[in-house]
């Protein structure tokens, strides 16, 4: 069984019971009455599958709103939550921080490049786990990642080194 609605009569409606599994979408729209610059940006969006009796909850926050000199509709932070009927079983939130060189002219120019990125997971024992990402860039190439897992001060590293056109010529991991 399959059930969508973009009729703007029926978009409210309760979503029929029989239905095996869902996906609900909640946007966010924003005008900048200025520049005219309009974004719309998934603010939410919640899954269930009624075979299994689980729910995932996905909640999204931006680089800021569209009248922000500064906003490009980058997702800074997802928080994914995880439920068995009704009981939360984790969550997971994800921070990502983005460099950002709107005036840069050729390969200096650059918009959502990641700079870092930061996870952490709480599940319902009370355990949780952390681990982050950093990359470093030289010009328009990725030259370097660096990946912490949760406890640890080592960091796997890799890093990269590319020909005058950008293609890949050597990675070394360690």
């Amino acid at each position: 069984i399959t059930w969508t609605s973009t009729n703007e009569s029926t978009l409210f409606e309760s979503v029929p019971s029989n239905i095996l599994s869902t996906k609900t979408n909640v946007f966010d729209t924003y005008t900048n009455p200025t520049t005219k610059k309009y974004n719309v940006l998934l603010k939410q969006q919640t899954t269930e599958d009624a075979i299994k009796g689980v729910k995932s909850e996905d909640t999204f926050t931006y680089d800021g709103l569209v009248d922000s000199d500064s906003s490009y509709g980058l997702r800074t932070q997802s928080v994914a939550r995880k439920f068995s009927g009704t009981t939360l079983q984790g969550t997971t939130t994800t921070t990502t921080t983005y460099d950002n060189n709107p005036t840069g002219e050729g390969n200096a120019y650059y918009i959502g490049r990641p700079s870092t990125i930061n996870t952490t997971t709480a599940i319902s024992t009370g355990d949780s786990r952390s681990a982050s990402e950093t990359y470093t860039y030289t010009g328009a190439n990725l030259t370097k990642t660096e990946k912490t897992g949760h406890n640890t001060s080592y960091a796997i590293v890799e890093e990269m080194t590319y020909d005058n056109v950008g293609n890949l010529l050597t990675k070394k991991v360690s």
